[in-house]
Order: C-alpha cells, then structure tokens, then sequence
C-alpha cells in the first residue's frame, strides 16, 4: 500500500536513534568507521580501548541534530480503517565527555553524559515522543607492546511514547501507550597496531534492560524488556603523509519486548521489535594543511527486523559523510559532521564538537 515503505523507515528510524545509535554515532566520522581511530573523549562512547593512547587530560562537548521523516498511522480492527500520514521527527542530543590519564601504568578513564529529546510535527493520529539521557564510564589499559584493551558501560535512562488514536469498530479512541525503562551496555574492546601506519579494533557489545508499559496510565501486565548483542571490526590505515582510509564492519542482533497491548485496541498480542542490523563503513580522510582535515564517508545498512505490525521488513539504505576538522592549536579543535541517510523520505543529520587537551 502507498506509503507502507515509508511507514516502516520510520519506524526503524525512531527505533535505530533512540535504543541503539550512540550519540556521536548519530553523524559519524568517515562514515562512521572508528575502531580504527586514535582515541579522544568520544572513545568513552565508540571505542574504550582507544583511550590509551591519549596522554593527558581531553575533553569534548558535542551538539547532534537528527531529523527524518516517514509515515504512520493506527489501524482498527479491519484494514478499511486504516489512516495514514507523514510526520517529521528531531532528535536533538547535547553531550559532554572526559578522559583523564592515570600515570604511565594506571591506563585511561573516561566518563560522560548526553541528554536528548525528540519533537514530532503536529500528527492526529499517532502523537510520539521519547527522550532520554545516558551515562557513560569506560576504562582502557596496556595489554603489552602495541596492544590495548578497554572496557566501557553505558546506562540509558528512557521514556518511549505513543499517543494513539484506534478505531474499534464503534468510534475513534485515543490510547496513550508508554514505555519507561533502564538499559545497560557492556562493551569489550582491544585495539593494536603494527608501530607505523596501520591500526586495528576489535569490540563485542551486549545490553539489557527492563521498564514499565503503560496504557492511558495503567500498567497493563507488561514489562518492556531488551536485549541486544554486538559485534564490530575495523582498521585504518596511513595511505601518505595527508591521507587517512577506514573501514569498519558491525552486526546487531535485537530484540525490545514491549509488553501487552491493551484489549480495548482489540486484541492483548504483545507488541515487539526484533532483527538484526549489519552495517558497512568506508571513510577517507584528507589533510589539506596543518590545521584543516576533509573527512567523507559512506555507509550501507541492511535492516531485517520484524514487529508486530510488519511482519519481516528488510530495508537496506545507503548514507554519505562530509566533515570538516579544524584545529586551532595543539589544545583546541572544532569537528562538524553532516550526512544524509536515504530511506523513507530522507535522514538528516548534522553534529558539532569542540576538543580541548589540558
């Protein structure tokens, strides 16, 4: 049906940028190929074992702004009933994070914190929104020459809602459906080079979590549950004095439980959202002086996911990156990232950070 395609891409969309993309990832460097990369603050948040080789003091304040847009609706007990409409979506998310070393042989620690909320146009029948706000923590140390490992954990704080309007074969009612958990992230991660020109990074995630489901107020004997698996490699390489190439590979595996739906929307299924998502990352970097780096990307993602009310959607899409890097001085630098996702009706996003080395 018209407009079925777009539905389910922004689904997979609110879904990706709230649960599972972290928030530096939501506009990434080259594309989002990172394992490779030499560590700054961000690391506590990508990639915990880059964090060895910073050697004092880092911290980095980032602004990101996602917008995308997609159609959805509520459908009654029979297909006729079916109303559909496009609505727009922002995610704006704020962060701050530090990286602190602790001697020659006390390895890196790094904490942090980010904050979002995401704002939807005026939609009459479906009325979403969710925020949230994350805590970060991740040390990395020395596992021998050229070799390190790092450890990171993330607590997400969240509140995920719709507001509901579903026809139950007599008249149009609004129900309130909101889900309010805690979710945890544990990562493990090496990253070794070879002394010169080429870095690699190895990383598996897993994460769990658990919350309430609401109904117009009510805790309907349901409890959201979640539970992913990750696994993410990449390297990088030298190319020339200037020129910097990247590419990572990653996989998720994911299944959200969202408890019963109420019976007055006619039937108590329990709603759901699983699949898994692999994505392939290529970035490339040039310096074109001393102070000024280009950075492009690209990036391809395969979702198969399947939900209560799309039964095996797959949608691959494709993402270019542009970004620009200027340092200042050898304390101070300033990165802004932009990229365009195509899927749905479209995916923009756009982040700034600012870097300083105490």
């Amino acid at each position: 049906m018209a407009g079925e395609k777009e539905g389910v891409a922004f689904v997979i969309m609110s879904i990706d940028h709230h649960f599972f993309t972290t928030p530096y990832e939501r506009t990434a460097i080259m594309g989002g190929a990172y394992m490779g990369r030499e560590g700054s603050p961000a690391s506590v948040v990508l990639n915990p074992a880059a964090l060895y080789s910073i050697k004092r003091p880092d911290a980095m304040a980032t602004w990101t702004q996602c917008n995308w847009k997609g159609d959805g609706g509520a459908i009654g007990r029979t297909s006729t009933q079916a109303v559909t409409e496009s609505v727009n979506a922002q995610l704006t998310d704020t962060g701050i994070y530090v990286a602190l070393p602790l001697g020659a042989q006390g390895g890196v620690l790094a904490i942090g914190a980010d904050s979002f909320n995401t704002t939807y146009s005026a939609w009459s029948v479906t009325e979403p929104r969710d925020n949230g706000s994350r805590l970060f923590a991740a040390y990395s140390s020395s596992l021998g020459k050229n070799i390190s490992w790092g450890y990171g954990l993330m607590c997400l704080d969240d509140c995920y809602g719709w507001g509901t309007r579903w026809y139950n074969g007599i008249s149009l009612s609004k129900y309130d459906m909101k889900h309010q958990s805690q979710n945890w992230r544990h990562r493990l991660a090496l990253q070794g080079d070879n002394g010169g020109s080429f870095r690699w990074g190895i990383q598996g995630t897993y994460g769990y979590g658990e919350g309430d489901n609401y109904w117009n107020g009510v805790d309907n004997d349901g409890k959201e549950r979640l539970e992913c698996t990750a696994f993410r490699g990449g390297v990088q390489w030298q190319l020339s004095r200037r020129t910097r190439l990247a590419c990572d590979i990653d996989w998720q595996n994911i299944d959200i439980q969202f408890g019963k739906h109420t019976a007055a929307i006619g039937h108590s299924a329990t709603a759901y959202y699983k699949g898994t998502t692999l994505r392939a990352m290529l970035g490339l970097e040039y310096s074109l002086s001393k102070s000024l780096s280009l950075r492009g990307g690209y990036r391809h993602s395969s979702f198969n996911i399947e939900d209560l009310c799309n039964k095996n959607a797959m949608q691959g899409i494709n993402t270019a990156a542009l970004g620009l890097d200027y340092r200042l001085d050898d304390r101070l630098n300033v990165s802004w990232n932009g990229e365009y996702t195509w899927m749905g009706y479209g995916d923009f996003t756009q982040s700034l950070s600012i870097r300083y080395s105490f």
